[in-house]
């Protein structure tokens, strides 16, 4: 188990730790899943191929870029909420969750 910090987040950087560490679990804010959806190449997709769960939360995240998401990189999210009001985590939307939301639509 590691720990990255990244101040300046630069997906393809991003991508290439996930690689080369064989990392299954991280999260992101939604800020950077777009700069993934924006500014990572479809090539290196594969580069994220380890993860198993990409936890999120923190700020709003609209269901449309949401589902560009789990199209892209699999259902691997999960949607954490209230970690800012109380420490710790108030709520998870699971990866199965996200699929029978988008199943829905």
């Amino acid at each position: 188990m590691g720990f990255a910090d990244s101040r300046n987040f630069n997906p393809i950087e991003f991508a290439q730790q996930i690689k080369d560490n064989s990392v299954t679990h991280t999260f992101l804010v939604p800020t950077q899943l777009m700069r993934l959806l924006e500014k990572l190449p479809k090539s290196e997709d594969k580069s994220l191929s380890t993860l198993v769960t990409l936890g999120y939360g923190s700020s709003p995240i609209s269901p449309n870029r949401l589902k560009e998401l789990v199209s892209r990189f699999g259902p691997i999210f999960n949607q954490l909420y209230g970690m800012a009001e109380i420490a710790s985590i108030g709520t998870i939307l699971s990866k199965d969750d996200h699929l029978k939301g988008f199943q829905r639509t």
